[in-house]
């Protein structure tokens, strides 16, 4: 009987491997690439924006005017976030991710 299932157990195994390997290849991509997946929308944008963050780690987001000059700053803990920014005059902004001391950069235009 326990032959029988040692047998089980190891046919098992391979089903539950990749399952197991797609956890530790999440868990192991670098800072980079995890701030490559963070995505704004809809950009042009009125009122909001939404932030997709796929990082399960907060980001701090900050938005510069066309300037440079620091308009706001936040911490992003969600996965998803909308953001306000109504208060803006139209133009061009920089939305700047940082994690880690590792930042992404990426305009945004606001209509109105």
């Amino acid at each position: 009987m326990k032959t029988k299932i040692l047998i089980l157990l190891i046919m098992m195994v391979p089903f539950l491997a990749p399952a197991q390997n797609a956890s530790l290849q999440k868990d192991t991509l670098s800072v980079s690439q995890h701030l490559s997946q963070v995505t704004i929308y809809p950009n042009p944008a009125t009122n909001y924006f939404i932030i997709q963050n796929t990082y399960s780690d907060s980001l701090i987001m900050t938005i510069f005017n066309n300037m440079g000059q620091k308009i706001d700053s936040k911490t992003i803990f969600k996965k998803w976030n909308s953001y306000s920014i109504e208060f803006l005059p139209s133009g061009l902004y920089i939305v700047r991710f940082t994690l880690k001391k590792k930042s992404k950069s990426m305009k945004l235009i606001k209509i109105k």
